[in-house]
């Protein structure tokens, strides 16, 4: 028994001896793990202390989404930088063709204005001869100025007032009262006594007219006019209307073809007849 004692002694003084390295690992292992109390294996046991170093490491590379991130942003900037590569390189190429025409343009301008020019120097012996021709176009294109000859001027006619539907025909030819034959206008008052009406029917042309016309204005008035349309006009002073004899009856009375202007002076009322004033003209 003494001498187990002092061994159970020796053995609890022995004891304390690996106390002391406890105390760090409890310190370390402290908030980690709970187990660590329990003896002095837990200082000195791989598990404990492989865990708190090994299990925090990994998570580390969790951030990986970023260099996705940076990838398509480098990319998108790559593509942009191209497109404004390529914006650029049109733009040069426009520019280049634009200067290649004006260049084409300005070097063509001279040649034209060369064959434009030239003709112009060639003409001009041509034209010199060719002066007497103008004198000769006037004489084709444009017909000679008509001169007239006046037969009568302002001759007063009384043309008496028709009975009923009769007429009263008037020849400016023979300045007489005449038959329909070779008549130019007539007298009438078949509608309306109160309202006799002169009608202008076998002429080349007719028109009405201001007072006292020439010949020329007479001429461009009847000129054109149908002559198979009859010129109905009432009969009251300051009446006047022109007239073209008609070309087959001048030419079967062996007459020349003549201008006349007729004025209505005065109308009766009474016997319906009306006093005219005719002038006639024909070309020399």
């Amino acid at each position: 028994m003494s001498d187990k004692a002092p061994d159970a002694a020796q053995a609890k003084t022995a004891a304390p001896t690996p106390a002391p390295p406890a105390v760090p690992a409890q310190a370390t292992a402290a908030p980690t793990s709970g187990a660590a109390p329990t003896g002095g294996a837990a200082p000195t046991g791989g598990a404990a202390g492989t865990t708190p170093t090994a299990t925090p490491r990994p998570a580390a590379p969790a951030p990986t989404p970023k260099p996705k991130s940076s990838a398509a942003a480098g990319f998108a900037i790559f593509l942009a930088l191209v497109s404004l590569l390529v914006a650029v390189a049109a733009g040069a190429l426009a520019a280049y063709a634009l200067t290649q025409a004006r260049e084409a343009k300005q070097q063509a301008t001279p040649a034209t204005l060369e064959t434009t020019t030239a003709p112009a120097a060639s003409e001009s012996p041509a034209t010199s001869s060719a002066e007497p021709s103008p004198s000769v176009a006037p004489s084709t294109s444009t017909p000679p100025p008509v001169s007239y000859v006046q037969d009568l001027d302002r001759i007063v006619v009384r043309i008496p007032g028709p009975s009923g539907c009769n007429a009263s025909y008037v020849d400016v030819d023979t300045i007489a009262n005449v038959s329909s034959t070779g008549h130019e206008f007539y007298l009438s008052t078949c509608l309306d006594p109160a309202k006799p009406e002169l009608r202008v029917d076998r002429t080349s042309g007719r028109s009405t007219s201001s007072p006292n016309p020439t010949p020329e204005t007479c001429a461009a008035l009847v000129s054109g006019t149908p002559g198979a349309t009859e010129l109905v006009l009432q009969a009251q002073p300051g009446l006047t209307f022109c007239l073209l004899t008609n070309l087959a009856d001048a030419n079967a009375q062996t007459l020349p073809q003549r201008l006349a202007a007729v004025e209505v002076l005065s109308v009766n009322t009474i016997d319906h007849s009306v006093t005219v004033a005719i002038s006639t003209w024909h070309m020399a």
